[in-house]
């Protein structure tokens, strides 16, 4: 509406000096507590397309989440240790079909740290927890595996005439 008035104004289709004495629109709004009225309908239809633009850019504004700050430490040293949040949403499921539509909300969420060899350490957080931040100071996971040293004379050789796939280096 607003760029197909701006284009009628250029090519002089509408003409803004021709108005006639009667309102040729008229918006009332809110019960009647606001009134926008015009004797050039193309200057309303103009208002009325600008009213529509700045309606979709309000709403489509970006959504910004909480931070949540996360702060602690463990005391592994020789393992790569991973730490990551997960929140379930459950889905109801009847026969065999699943359908759900999530408004996923952080009531709770667990904290689960791992590391090769060790016990993962899982801890939820409520709501309070995370609005406040998430300190869990120090944590000491409890080794199940004794960590393996890879020595030569427990290196296999290959048979004769057999020759090995190509490694694969990235990082899957």
């Amino acid at each position: 509406m607003v760029t197909g008035g701006i284009l009628l104004l250029y090519k002089g289709a509408i003409k803004l000096e021709v108005a006639s004495k009667d309102p040729a629109l008229t918006v009332e709004l809110f019960e009647n507590k606001f009134k926008l009225s015009t004797q050039a309908p193309a200057l309303g239809l103009f208002i009325i397309g600008l009213l529509f633009v700045g309606l979709s850019i309000y709403s489509a504004k970006e959504t910004t989440a909480t931070p949540i700050e996360v702060k602690g430490e463990t005391r592994i040293n020789d393992e790569e240790v991973k730490v990551f949040f997960r929140s379930e949403w459950p889905i109801p499921v009847a026969g065999h079909q699943i359908y759900a539509v999530l408004r996923p909300q952080l009531d709770v969420i667990q904290l689960v740290i791992s590391a090769p060899g060790y016990e993962p350490y899982y801890r939820c957080y409520s709501k309070k927890d995370i609005e406040r931040g998430l300190n869990f100071g120090t944590i000491e996971l409890v080794r199940v595996i004794e960590k393996i040293e890879a020595k030569d004379e427990n290196i296999a050789a290959l048979p004769p005439g057999v020759t090995p796939p190509p490694i694969d280096w990235k990082v899957h």
